[in-house]
């Protein structure tokens, strides 16, 4: 058997300690690796969320744009499909009409927002729902005792993305409280 002089022993630790150096490196590199794919998913996880989240303030936006249009008849520009459909014939069918009675409509003073509650329900659709009052400065049945006729509406919209911008698909709206019918019925009294 041969004997190992110190140069020899040397050179086998060393290659020892570079390949120890090289594993941990390696293995140092794979942690930093994968820690950058983690903040990279995280990043993306955040920047989708707040995608969504300024789809939304867009979509409260033309919530309360559309509560104040539909309110004086003037949101068909927001209607897409069916729903603006349904406005135009009912346009036409107003101008068949032609004259109507007078006290039939009062004249909107304001448009008071009480809530208004938006949420994607996909990728280009979305759906609205708000609560709101419809001020008429000029009741049909005006008496000092009621000047003002005040409606207390739901609203429950259902929004598509059509080139770009959410555009109204179909809506629903309730009457929860009108205070013409209380002053009816306190006249019955």
């Amino acid at each position: 058997m041969k004997k190992m002089n110190k140069r020899e022993k040397k050179i086998p630790i060393i290659n020892f300690l570079l390949i120890l150096l090289l594993v941990i490196s390696s293995l140092y590199s794979f942690s930093v690796y994968k820690k950058n794919k983690e903040i990279n998913n995280d990043i993306h996880l955040l920047e989708e969320k707040l995608k969504k989240e300024k789809e939304i303030s867009v979509i409260y936006d033309r919530s309360k744009e559309f509560i104040e249009k539909s309110s004086i008849a003037d949101h068909g520009d927001m209607l897409t499909g069916q729903a603006k459909e349904m406005f135009e014939d009912a346009i036409k069918q107003k101008e068949r009409e032609g004259a109507e009675d007078s006290r039939s409509h009062s004249i909107l003073e304001r448009t008071d927002i009480d809530h208004i509650f938006a949420v994607k329900t996909g990728d280009n659709t979305a759906k609205s729902y708000a609560i709101y009052k419809s001020i008429y400065n000029s009741n049909p049945y005006a008496t000092d005792s009621m000047p003002q006729q005040v409606m207390t509406l739901t609203m429950i919209v259902d929004w598509e993305k059509v080139n770009g911008e959410y555009k109204v698909s179909d809506y629903r709206i309730n009457v929860l409280k009108n205070s013409l019918d209380d002053y009816l019925k306190s006249l019955e009294k």
